[in-house]
């Protein structure tokens, strides 16, 4: 059997910046959404908040589902939120967009048909006017509601930082599982100020069990 070749210093921490910037940074949008749904969940404002619903679709295309980000019913009312983060995806036309919002608030009113459905969007660090985000503006415009994240939180569910703090820790997690190692002395590297965590020796443990 013919061992593979030791990785290099550079391929070992390439691969660690690669799963590192997945882990914080692609994934950001998904960590996001999940503090807010336990947030608005934990408000216990609402009858019910899900999360990642599965929407069967009234237009089969590609997909015979949608996953909704985040669901609320209270009582005759039912609100469908997409959450997004702060980065743009300009790959998709604002029509084909558009297009998937008429068609998720219709999937939704054919699932709850007796309720009145909102489809809105909450966007990290939303400005109306503001170039960047001119996309949202158009879907506000054309009935689909947009706020700023942070914004809508605060008015609505109180303590955004609350959401924020669960979002940096969970992707703190998501870098330690990326680190596989020794994650104190990589914190100290990057840090020199930073205080050693000392940690008890194998021969100590050892010696402790032995004394069992």
């Amino acid at each position: 059997m013919k061992l593979r070749p030791m990785k290099t210093e550079y391929e070992l921490l390439k691969e660690l910046a690669v799963d590192a910037h997945r882990k914080m940074n692609i994934c950001g949008g998904t960590i996001l959404q999940h503090q807010l749904y336990l947030h608005i969940k934990a408000s216990g404002k609402h009858q019910e908040v899900h999360e990642e619903y599965p929407v069967p679709l009234v237009k089969k295309n590609s997909r015979k589902k949608h996953k909704q980000d985040i669901l609320i019913i209270d009582g005759e009312n039912v609100i469908g939120i997409n959450s997004k983060g702060a980065s743009f995806n300009n790959t998709n036309s604002y029509t084909s967009e558009l297009n998937d919002a008429i068609l998720f608030k219709q999937s939704l009113q054919a699932l709850f048909p007796d309720k009145k459905v909102t489809y809105m969007f909450l966007k990290e660090k939303y400005v109306r006017g503001k170039g960047k985000t001119s996309k949202y503006d158009q879907f506000h415009d054309d009935g689909f509601p947009v706020y700023n994240t942070e914004d809508y939180i605060n008015e609505h569910y109180g303590d955004y930082q609350s959401v924020q703090r669960g979002r940096e820790q969970q992707m703190v997690d998501g870098f330690k599982d990326a680190f596989r190692g020794d994650y104190d002395n990589l914190l100290q590297v990057l840090d020199p100020r930073r205080v050693p965590v000392v940690k008890p020796s194998r021969t100590g443990r050892q010696n402790d069990m032995d004394a069992l």
